[in-house]
Order: C-alpha cells, then sequence, then structure tokens
C-alpha cells in the first residue's frame, strides 16, 4: 500500500515537471491550453462512451447475450476520459493508448481480466421445465388436500 502511494507521488511529480518543461520550451499559454483542451476530451469520452456503452450493454442483454465485451470497452472509454481529465501529458498519452483496442487487450490481460467477446458466446440455449417421475415399483405419495372451507384466509 505505501508503495502504491510512493508511485502515485512520484506519478504527480513527474506530470509537474513535465509541465514545467513543456512550458519553458512553448511558453506558458501552450501547456495550459493543452491541459485544458485535454480535459474537454477527457467530458467528451466520458460522456460519449459512457453512454455508448450503457446502450450497448442494455441492447445485449434484451438479445440474452452477456455484456462482457460491451462492458469492457466502456469502462476502458471511462478510464481513458478521467486520464484525460488528469493535467499531464503522461495521463493523456495512457488516456490515448487505452482507446486503441490492442492495447486495451494487453492492459487487461495483464491486469487478469478476462475479455471475450458476446459474440463468441452465443450458442444453443435449451430451455425446458423439471417434471419428477417416481419410479414403477413406488407408490406415488398421498398429497393431502385441503378444502376451501378449511383455508385459514375463509375463516
Amino acid at each position: 500500500m505505501r508503495s502504491f502511494f510512493i508511485s502515485i507521488l512520484l506519478f504527480g511529480l513527474l506530470e509537474l515537471i513535465l509541465l514545467i518543461k513543456a512550458g519553458e520550451l512553448f511558453g506558458t499559454w501552450a501547456p495550459i491550453l493543452t491541459v485544458l483542451a485535454s480535459a474537454a476530451v477527457g467530458v467528451f469520452l466520458i460522456r460519449h462512451e459512457g453512454l455508448r456503452a450503457v446502450r450497448r450493454i442494455r441492447e445485449a442483454m434484451t438479445r440474452g447475450i452477456v455484456p462482457t465485451g460491451e462492458a469492457s470497452a466502456g469502462l476502458a472509454g471511462v478510464v481513458a476520459g478521467l486520464l484525460f481529465i488528469i493535467p499531464g501529458f503522461l495521463s493523456d498519452l495512457a488516456g490515448a493508448l487505452l482507446l486503441i483496442p490492442k492495447v486495451r487487450k494487453l492492459v487487461f490481460a495483464s491486469l487478469g481480466i478476462s475479455v471475450k467477446s458476446s459474440r463468441a458466446r452465443r450458442g444453443l440455449l435449451i430451455d425446458g421445465d423439471a417434471v419428477e417421475i417416481a419410479p414403477p415399483n413406488e407408490n406415488p405419495p398421498d398429497y393431502i388436500a385441503i378444502s376451501s372451507d378449511r383455508s385459514p384466509s375463509r375463516r
């Protein structure tokens, strides 16, 4: 847990150093405008990818398909949007890479998340009812019929 916080701190420090260096090279306004533009892209991605993922998941569920691929693509789009909102060039690069399907699959595989297309899961669906059949040498159980006069709801 401690190494996680240290890595977050180092990531933020590296992002800050890159922003300062970009300000030295391109002037003050270039990094500021880049951060604002990437935040706008992030908000758009979260809104667009999130709504599209919800729509695709709903459509898959109405067809009776488990929406694993749609959900993971939507989650990746939302995470990419969040990375674009974080000010800095490295987080923008990570967000842009997460939008590429091949890179997304590699990231999910490295995290141990299995993502399979819902098309691969389509198959034969057998629907039926279970009926208990007594063996021929046994007598069926005696059922006690309750008359409607003795029903507790009639009292």
